[in-house]
């Protein structure tokens, strides 16, 4: 049983985590206000904008627009 318990466990969470990927991939590329370019694989950009969800929609902010 616990085996089956930590199997099923484990499927559902590998589904949310292609859920959440599935989201993020849908995020814009550039900014909302102003159209400023937002690199993905830069990490010392990604902490400086702000992601708003909006319903299905995401919405990014750059530093230059809060």
């Amino acid at each position: 049983m616990k085996r089956k318990n930590q199997k099923k466990a484990k499927k559902i969470s590998k589904k949310a985590c292609e859920a959440v990927e599935k989201k993020l991939s849908s995020l814009p590329t550039s900014c909302t206000s102003c159209g400023a370019a937002f690199d993905k694989n830069d990490f010392s950009v990604i902490d400086n904008w702000k992601v708003s969800i909006h319903g299905d929609s995401f919405q990014l902010t750059c530093p230059k627009c809060e």
